[in-house]
């Protein structure tokens, strides 16, 4: 991810996994949610297919309440809501603030507690972002799910 940033040239950075389907107005809204707000880094709903049978979307509605009081900052360090797959954001900054390859897992967390507190945010209130968790995913790493809580919690 952090050379597809380096190497970019557009104005915005989008990030796409082989696995993970964009709707096809995904970055079209995100865009125009960027601009509208005059914000830096935008992120939207995600449905995650756990299996063939359960689906989750995040942010759910209590954490969206809070978006509406402002607070999307201090409700990312009650958990994460943001994906990497969700993200939209200039590319200026994300080229400043790449992320960490320390990371086994969380790296799209850990950039955004980096990031957002500098930057001004936006959310588009839409699922625009479909993620398939499969059986080999890094997300089902016991291993990298403790490594990467230990980075992050240091």
């Amino acid at each position: 991810r952090n050379i597809g940033i380096r190497k970019a040239i557009g104005e915005y950075i989008a990030f796409q996994d082989s696995d993970d389907f964009f709707h096809s107005d995904k970055l079209e809204k995100q865009i125009n949610n960027l601009r509208k707000f005059k914000s830096d880094f935008d992120f939207c709903k995600i449905c995650i297919h756990i299996n063939s049978t359960f689906k989750q979307i995040i942010p759910d509605e209590n954490q969206e309440h809070n978006f509406l009081k402002n607070a999307i900052v201090n409700e990312l360090c009650n958990g994460n809501f943001i994906s990497t797959q969700s993200i939209l954001v200039k590319k200026s900054y994300i080229k400043k603030n790449s992320f960490d390859p320390q990371f086994p897992r969380f790296q799209d967390y850990d950039l955004a507690l980096r990031i957002m507190p500098k930057l001004k945010v936006s959310y588009t209130r839409e699922v625009l972002v479909d993620l398939y968790r499969h059986n080999d995913s890094i997300s089902h790493s016991d291993k990298s799910y403790q490594k990467g809580m230990e980075l992050l919690i240091l």
